[in-house]
């Protein structure tokens, strides 16, 4: 009897976990946690912006003052390297936060949209025209300059509302919360990339010219001191 009880519950519960109630919470749960790995790569490839500054790197590369041709050498190498390692960081992490934060999410809308029918069952996902439609009926060429035209309505804000640009015919449909949720985040997600690129290139601009003016001072100073040994 005790047997019979533990294969009745054992067999309950696993249909209950393979029903699809439960397939579709784990298909959400996956999106869930592929959104918050790319938005913890993202962050990592942020802490460059609160890193590059020619303040630190001076410092880094600084230690006492060099006072012999060599050690000057040495030094302008230094500050040269790290505003190379500084500059390439800066391009890799940029290139970075635009895989991490705007292509990979506009690959699971993309995902989404798709399968629409699985994971948002019962409610059309866009609007063609004036005509209500499921993604999954779309040709995925025009899902993705979807998602592109919502990428770009976020990183330039109001400028596509503004003038009237468009780059799709299709739009969400209104009604549809939780997609319009979903590229409202996106949106929103990639204005945050933009602003957290521009600002990467600005610290990278207003660091140049720092570095630049302690290498010459390095360099000024090895020329008085090869001018002094050729005249000694």
């Amino acid at each position: 009897m005790n047997d019979l009880n533990v294969e009745a519950v054992a067999s309950a519960l696993l249909e209950a976990l393979t029903s699809q109630v439960f397939l579709l919470a784990y298909s959400w749960l996956g999106v869930v946690i592929a959104l918050l790995l790319l938005l913890w790569f993202g962050f990592r490839l942020l802490s460059v912006i609160r890193d590059f500054n020619e303040a630190e790197m001076i410092r880094r590369s600084r230690g006492s003052p060099p006072r012999k041709p060599e050690t000057i050498r040495n030094r302008i190498l230094s500050l040269e390297e790290h505003a190379r390692g500084g500059l390439q960081a800066a391009v890799r992490r940029s290139l970075g936060l635009v895989l991490y934060g705007i292509v990979a999410p506009g690959a699971l809308l993309l995902i989404i949209l798709v399968f629409d029918d699985w994971f948002i069952p019962g409610m059309p996902s866009l609007l063609d025209g004036e005509d209500l439609i499921d993604g999954s009926g779309v040709e995925a060429w025009r899902l993705a300059v979807f998602i592109a035209d919502q990428a770009l309505r976020g990183a330039l804000t109001d400028t596509f509302e503004v003038f009237g640009l468009s780059v799709s015919n299709l739009s969400n449909n209104k009604d549809n919360i939780l997609l319009s949720g979903l590229i409202l985040a996106y949106r929103s997600l990639c204005g945050l990339v933009l602003i957290s690129i521009l600002v990467l290139l600005w610290r990278i601009l207003s660091a140049l010219p720092g570095l630049a003016a302690a290498i010459n001072a390095y360099r000024s100073e090895l020329r008085k001191l090869e001018e002094a040994g050729d005249r000694s």
